[in-house]
């Protein structure tokens, strides 16, 4: 495929797909460029690192996992994700979805394809009746779970509103003053990329564990809230929803210190990478 396609430049994103690709490109002598999503690097972009012109980093602490003769490779870069989120803005955002510019926004969702665990806890939550009036709460159950949810909630507190699956998640987000979600490298990127607070339950079932070294990034630098799926109840839930709903100023801290964490121009920081790959003299 290399050497029909002729590419200029290979990017590796990571995973065991990539190691024969980079491997070739470094075959046929075409440059190579690694970027590592997560806050720990996976074992093909640390193993992959000596073939790469650069390595692109989402997160600054990953540095460490790469060889002394790899880090002088390595920018930052961010996860070109975040590109995309910060192109909605939170007014947008509550238009596009028609939502009330002024009351409080909790979105919930677990991926792609919903989170059982978190679904379980949202759906007693909702039937203990402990979502507070005034609120809104846009809810995607994930859309293998949709019916079943649906059948168990039959009739939705006020301000409550639930979907099978939302193609247009980064203008949720925008509109959103809360999230409550796993913590893979995509969502990472987007509520960094936002500013948007977040209570984070990592699933446990990923390779390395690596959603939990995600969200401890957002968690130690005071962005997010860290709770592991063990732990997540619909009693601490509940907690952790009323104290943060009535503390504003505490929201708002978290929002500027998950911004501090995202990289809006991360598209163009790959891009850049790309280019001096190719061309390492710059001329």
């Amino acid at each position: 495929i290399i050497r029909e396609f002729k590419p200029g430049v290979v990017l590796g994103t990571g995973g065991y797909v990539s190691a024969p690709v980079v491997l070739a490109a470094a075959v046929s002598r075409v440059p190579a460029v690694i970027h590592e999503q997560n806050a720990i690097p996976g074992l093909a972009n640390r193993y992959l690192a000596f073939l790469a012109r650069r390595i692109c980093l989402s997160f600054e602490s990953s540095r460490e996992y790469f060889r002394p003769s790899a880090r002088a490779r390595t920018v930052v870069t961010g996860n070109p994700r975040s590109s995309e989120a910060a192109s909605y803005s939170r007014e947008e955002g509550r238009r596009r979805f028609n939502l009330d510019p002024d009351r409080p926004l909790v979105a919930v969702f677990g991926g792609s394809r919903g989170a059982l665990k978190i679904n379980r806890v949202m759906t007693r939550y909702l039937e203990e009746g402990w979502w507070p009036p005034g609120g809104q709460l846009v809810y995607i159950t994930g859309e293998i779970y949709y019916q079943q949810i649906r059948e168990r909630l039959k009739s939705l507190p006020p301000g409550v509103t639930i979907y099978p699956y939302l193609p247009e998640l980064p203008a949720l987000l925008a509109a959103a003053d809360l999230a409550i979600t796993r913590s893979g490298a995509t969502t990472i990127a987007e509520l960094t990329a936002l500013g948007l607070p977040a209570l984070l339950v990592p699933s446990p079932n990923v390779v390395d564990n690596h959603q939990y070294y995600n969200a401890r990034v957002m968690a130690d630098r005071g962005a997010a809230i860290l709770i592991e799926e063990r732990e997540f109840t619909a009693y601490r839930l509940r907690r952790e929803l009323t104290r943060l709903l009535s503390a504003g100023e505490e929201l708002k801290e978290m929002g500027r210190a998950g911004r501090r964490l995202g990289r809006v121009d991360a598209a163009e920081r790959v891009y850049r990478c790309l280019v001096q790959a190719i061309n390492p003299s710059g001329s």
